[in-house]
């Protein structure tokens, strides 16, 4: 009963009906139609793209080899819970148990995850700091929702918006980067909204060529500012959108700037390492000279140009900045030259809080606390509070500066942006079904 409460309450006593003969199209022939789905991926995405597939602990019981099948075939497993339940609603105790279930589930079967989605995308306070004691590195549980239309003006529309925003973790593309954090040590990696449940269910788009003219969109649009497209799908529509991720992934050729494929798990040892950079600077006398950075081998190196300096040799690689040629490499190490003894640098006040500064590292950004605002290109001081609402204004007061600021690009290999695909799975049978409806 609990469950059809949560059905009708959050997507409509119609759209129930509609849900419930979906469910049973789309599971009546169980693991038959999952191989199905599976076969046509592999044709349809020509090695092009690997799915993160995050999957309820208690299906591997009876499903274990289908799901070594997707590894075997270069996919990636994560967990989805141990049954379909609401995290949200659970106690701390109670979801260090459920965590504990789910890590035993898979460890049973030879199948060690990493990441973690919650179920409905629900979670409490306490998700992250119980995730990252049971050992998961990433979580996905958060949206970022490029609207491009879907509420515009329309009063069914938003209050569709209205509904979801209530029902989700969401943001605005508009005021929020759709970007990887760590969030208490956890890399928290957004969903790209609107996925397929919100298009053909809540926004009644159910032509395909609509639905590849809004994600073509969202993913020109994350392209352009150099940030994630998150591709979530359910497989229970996969026979209503399989055109229409085959159409995104082929996409991906036509952008002149590349872009990163990668699995949830790639994203996150990226991010790690990515994490990692250090710097240090060489001196002749009292002026910095050069400014040596140990980071990854694949890491693209960026500079910001100075005011009406134009761009030589390389064209734009993202707004003003320009790929930054080395001086010379040793031991791994660049270096990179202090222009007029003024480092590449941020100079952070000391009293600035250590959120402002995470966040200008997670942008990429070399940080180091200062009382000296010449010696660096940018000095900020931002005063004892930092919250999302001033990444902005920080970002923008970097862009203003005069002087060439270095910085570390998102991802590797000297790609523009980044594209991953996700599913969940959380029933393969119709039984399955009815266990997660009843274990709601």
């Amino acid at each position: 009963m609990s469950y059809l409460n949560h059905v009708v309450t959050t997507k409509g006593f119609i759209h129930s009906f509609e849900r419930s003969a979906q469910i049973l199209k789309r599971f009546c022939l169980g693991r038959k139609k999952f191989l199905q789905m599976i076969s046509s991926l592999q044709q349809d995405l020509e090695g092009d793209a690997k799915i993160t597939f995050c999957i309820t602990a208690s299906l591997l019981s009876e499903n274990a080899p289908l799901f070594r099948k997707l590894r075997h075939l270069g996919h990636d497993v994560a967990a989805h819970g141990y049954v379909h339940t609401n995290m949200k609603n659970k106690s701390k105790k109670e979801q260090i148990e459920i965590i504990r279930k789910c890590s035993h589930a898979f460890a049973r079967f030879q199948m060690p995850v990493t990441g973690f989605r919650c179920p409905y995308l629900s979670y409490n306070n306490d998700t992250l700091d119980v995730l990252n004691t049971g050992g998961f590195a990433w979580t996905s549980n958060n949206m970022i929702l490029w609207p491009n239309g879907l509420g515009g003006g329309n009063g069914r529309e938003i209050k569709t918006l209205r509904k979801i925003n209530s029902l989700y973790h969401l943001d605005c593309a508009d005021s929020r980067q759709a970007l990887p954090r760590f969030r208490n040590g956890c890399l928290d990696i957004p969903i790209t909204g609107p996925d397929d449940e919100m298009l053909l269910e809540r926004f009644r788009v159910k032509k395909r060529e609509k639905i590849v003219e809004i994600w073509m969109d969202v993913l020109r649009r994350t392209h352009e500012r150099g940030e994630l497209f998150h591709l979530l799908f359910h497989p229970e529509r996969f026979r209503h959108i399989r055109g229409c991720i085959k159409a995104i992934v082929g996409g991906l050729r036509r952008f002149d700037e590349p872009v990163w494929v990668a699995s949830l798990m790639e994203i996150t040892e990226w991010w790690r390492q990515r994490r990692d950079v250090s710097f240090e600077h060489e001196h002749a006398g009292d002026r910095c000279v050069k400014t040596w950075v140990n980071a990854p081998a694949r890491a693209t190196m960026l500079v910001k140009l100075q005011t009406g300096e134009a761009f030589s040799g390389d064209k734009p690689f993202f707004g003003s900045y320009a790929l930054a040629r080395p001086l010379e490499m040793r031991n791994g190490r660049r270096a990179f030259p202090c222009i007029n003894g003024r480092k590449g640098t941020i100079g952070l006040a000391g009293r600035s809080p250590i959120e402002a500064e995470t966040f200008l590292k997670e942008e990429g950004f070399l940080v180091e606390r200062s009382n000296n605002p010449d010696e660096h290109a940018v000095f900020i001081d931002g005063g004892r509070q930092f919250s999302r609402k001033d990444e902005a204004a920080m970002l923008a007061q970097i862009e203003d500066s005069p002087f060439h600021v270095l910085r570390l690009w998102r991802w590797p290999d000297g790609m523009r942006s980044s594209f991953t695909i996700s599913a969940d799975v959380d029933s393969v049978t119709l039984m399955d079904f009815i266990r997660r409806a009843l274990q709601f």
